[in-house]
């Protein structure tokens, strides 16, 4: 099972790092062989929901992450990840709830998750809460300003907009969404 689970992982990372979308099938195969040797292993169970998020196969990714959440129920990367496969599905509501289940655990990259899904149901009262809360927990990470300031421009405050881009830029968010986002605001 190891060495299936090994050979998965280093298919799934070659094609992460820009090969083609047939290594993550062989991924998906190596992991699959690996369950079939070991069946209680939630990480591989986790690391082929992951192959088959990246080939955007999100129900059999749901399907894996709930395995490996059922084996490991305290788990809140698995949960954080299952949030992430409702949200390609479409379940929004169900995503929310997911990432509600694992911010109980108090997972910065959770609050910025289930931050961005308010923002793009223009609930944005609660995703600006979500992202004070994560910068709160983060306060020099570039990308948790970017995304609130993109929710105060959304929500008219241009001000704070700019200061929070401003302030993405000088801790290093250089993207060109940055700049944009600023030059809109």
């Amino acid at each position: 099972a190891r060495y299936y689970n090994n050979r998965g992982l280093a298919s799934y990372h070659l094609a992460t790092g820009g090969g083609d979308t047939r290594q993550y099938e062989e991924a998906i195969q190596d992991f699959s062989s690996a369950l079939d040797q070991e069946p209680d292993n939630a990480s591989v169970h986790f690391n082929r929901g992951n192959a088959r998020f990246q080939l955007r196969r999100h129900r059999e990714a749901l399907e894996d992450y709930a395995n490996a959440i059922a084996l490991e129920p305290g788990n809140a990367v698995y949960l954080h990840h299952k949030g992430l496969a409702y949200q390609g599905c479409g379940e929004v509501r169900d995503a929310i709830r997911t990432y509600e289940e694992a911010l109980r655990r108090d997972d910065e990259a959770l609050h910025e998750a289930r931050g961005l899904v308010h923002r793009d149901m223009g609930n944005y009262d609660k995703a600006l809460a979500d992202f004070n809360a994560v910068i709160t927990l983060e306060p020099l990470q570039g990308q948790h300003r970017y995304n609130r300031g993109v929710v105060y421009h959304r929500m008219g405050q241009e001000q704070d907009a700019i200061d929070d881009l401003t302030k993405a830029v000088d801790l290093g968010s250089t993207g060109a969404a940055v700049y944009s986002e600023r030059g809109l605001a």
